[in-house]
């Protein structure tokens, strides 16, 4: 039995036009031909249209495909299908990073239409993180510059440190200045990583911490700092070496001082 292109298209439900251009490549073409040198496919390539679709349905490329019907057999196959499977995986991990980023960024969002009432301090268990810290004493008159010399050293280290990220950036406070309540002085600046990144970063633990979301500009964050502290006065609590001042939503994704959202996180020791 033989079968026209447009019959051929119409079996597998694809366009005429994909199938002239799978005879371009020479990846599937008609295999007879007629007196009047009209081409036509045979009964037995059904077989072989099926096997390309079905390679092609599952993400592996038409190169790849012509190689695999070079030599066709299941030792190829099997090579073939594992590295896609492989890259299916690195793919679904990066989209569960993904994924998790943009949960976070949709919570610290609406955290900005909170009102000032509602943001009160709570007591978080917060996961191991790792720091890309750089250890220097500034003011909060320093902090545009401290944060353009952060973004320039990282990206620097990030020719050698391919995994390195420009993500949240923050700055921390030693426990020293937080309990004299020096809250214009910082002690160093950061910006966070992946626990899998473990060269140029610091460890922070995972553990209890006193937060609060400070909504607006920093020059006012000396309040919600106040505030935090004025609990783990009243709570009668044990804080760490020193705070972290994380930076949810800056001049990088609102040009509005007004919607900038940051969390400061206090670590709590156990008594």
């Amino acid at each position: 039995m033989k079968y026209t292109i447009g019959q051929m298209a119409e079996i597998f439900n694809i366009s005429t036009q994909t199938l002239r251009y799978y005879d371009s490549i020479k990846l599937f073409s008609p295999m007879g031909r007629e007196e009047n040198n009209y081409r036509y496919y045979l009964q037995e390539q059904i077989h072989d249209l099926r096997s390309i679709l079905f390679l092609k349905e599952i993400g592996v490329s038409l190169k790849d495909i012509i190689k695999y019907k070079e030599n066709k057999n299941l030792n190829n196959l099997y090579e073939i299908l594992s590295a896609k499977n492989k890259n299916v995986e690195d793919e679904m991990r990066e989209l569960e990073r993904l994924n998790k980023i943009l949960k976070e960024k949709i919570f610290q969002i609406e955290q900005c239409f909170l009102s000032e009432e509602n943001s009160e301090v709570k007591i978080k268990f917060i996961e191991q993180r790792n720091l890309y810290l750089v250890k220097k004493n500034f003011s909060y008159l320093e902090l545009r510059r401290e944060i353009e010399n952060l973004i320039y050293k990282m990206y620097q280290d990030m020719k050698s440190y391919k995994d390195l990220k420009v993500e949240n950036l923050g700055t921390v406070i030693n426990r020293e200045n937080l309990l004299s309540r020096n809250l214009d002085l910082y002690n160093g600046i950061f910006m966070l990583q992946d626990n899998k990144v473990a060269h140029k970063t610091v460890k922070v633990e995972a553990g209890e911490f006193a937060c609060i979301y400070h909504k607006g500009n920093y020059k006012d964050i000396k309040k919600s700092y106040l505030k935090i502290l004025d609990y783990v006065k009243r709570e009668n609590l044990k804080i760490g070496d020193f705070s972290m001042e994380v930076a949810d939503i800056d001049i990088k994704l609102s040009s509005d001082p007004n919607n900038f959202i940051t969390e400061i996180q206090i670590p709590i020791i156990s008594k």
